[in-house]
Order: C-alpha cells, then structure tokens, then sequence
C-alpha cells in the first residue's frame, strides 16, 4: 500500500492529469476536444487508443507548436501545454477509450478520453426538417411577392380621341387657310373675266 501511494506521488509529480475527458459525436460528423498537460509547453504530444502499451497504439504524434495529422484525427498543439485533437467524418467503430499523453523523460503522461460516436438518423432527421421548413418559407414569401404585383389596367382608346388640343387647331387653320385661298383665287378669276370682257380691238367698235 506504501509503495502504491510512493508511485501515485511520483506521477502526479511528473504532471498526470487523473480527470478524464468525455466527447460524444454524431455518425458522419466532426469533433474536436482539448488535452491539456502542465510544464508540457516544449513536450512533443501524441493521442493513442485502448491500453497504450505499445507504439503500435500510438495514433497520431505532434510536435510542440506544430500540427500533425493521420487518416481521419488531426492534432494541433499551441505551444503552451495545450494540443486539440479533431476526429473527422466520425464513424461508429471510433467509439472507445483514447489517451492524451505528453513525451516525457522518464515515464509520459496521460489524460483519460472516452468517446461515444451515435448513430447519425437524429442528426440527419434534424437537417431534413429544417430544409423542408426553410423550402415552405421561401415558398410562402414567392406567392406573397406575386399576389402584391397585380397587372397594371390597360387603357386603350380610338386614334381620335387621343388627338390633342393642338393638333385640332391646326386641322382647324389650315382648314381655314385652304377655304381662305380658295376664295381670293375665286375673286382673282372674277377680275381677270371682266378684264377680258373690257379688253376691245382696235377696228372693231360696235
């Protein structure tokens, strides 16, 4: 018993963190979480699955202030002692126990992850019944926009009535101006006609 309390001494001296982290996803979707480990800020990082015994189970490595990726999980570490972890595309079997662990001398650290990926028919359920409301919207707004443009009435009218003032008057005066030439023209023959009945020839006087 001394010597199992000696050992929890010592790695919470080399910075365990014994808190786990929880994350649960949606099938198809994509989720990311934080690890964060004291006196870590140079530590290289890594995330690895079920015991961690093994290299074999290592996942994806990260270097202090970089980002690094494997298949589907990324890892982004920000230079202070905190990496975030990014799974995409989650898929059902990425359900299981991880571990956010830090390169140590000596013995790494570790945090406890526990993630549940569910099935995606809720989700899929939800973004289906939001594009069906937000088409019956759009639906409503298009024939409310049609019925407030009504067509305009068109007046139609006979080329007469559509003459204006003006254009009367001048149909009224050149009117007036042809029976006034007709008349002087009708006065001009008259006078010349009794000139010609004045006009006698030398020789033959009645």
């Amino acid at each position: 018993m001394k010597t199992f309390y000696i050992f929890c001494c010592l790695l919470y001296a080399a910075g365990i963190e014994v808190s786990s982290i929880k994350v649960e996803g949606f099938e198809g979707g994509e989720v990311s979480f934080q690890c964060s480990h004291r006196l870590a800020k140079g530590n290289n990082k890594y995330l690895c699955k079920d015991s961690c015994n093994d290299r074999e189970d290592i996942l994806v490595t990260v270097k202090a202030g970089g980002r690094a990726a494997s298949g589907r999980i990324a890892l982004v570490d920000s230079g202070d002692g905190v990496f975030t972890v990014t799974f995409s595309h989650f898929q059902l079997s990425d359900s299981g126990k991880y571990w956010c662990a830090v390169e140590r001398l000596g013995l790494d650290t570790f945090t406890e992850v526990h993630v549940t990926v569910k099935e995606g028919t809720v989700l899929y359920a939800t973004v289906g019944a939001v594009a069906m409301l937000t088409v019956l919207m759009l639906a409503i707004i298009i024939r409310k926009h049609r019925v407030n443009i009504k067509p305009q009435p068109q007046v139609c009218s006979k080329s007469t009535d559509g003459v204006s003032a003006d254009e009367t008057e001048v149909r009224v005066s050149s009117r007036h101006t042809a029976i006034v030439f007709l008349e002087k023209h009708d006065d001009r023959l008259g006078s010349e006609s009794n000139e010609a009945d004045e006009v006698s020839f030398p020789g033959f006087r009645g």
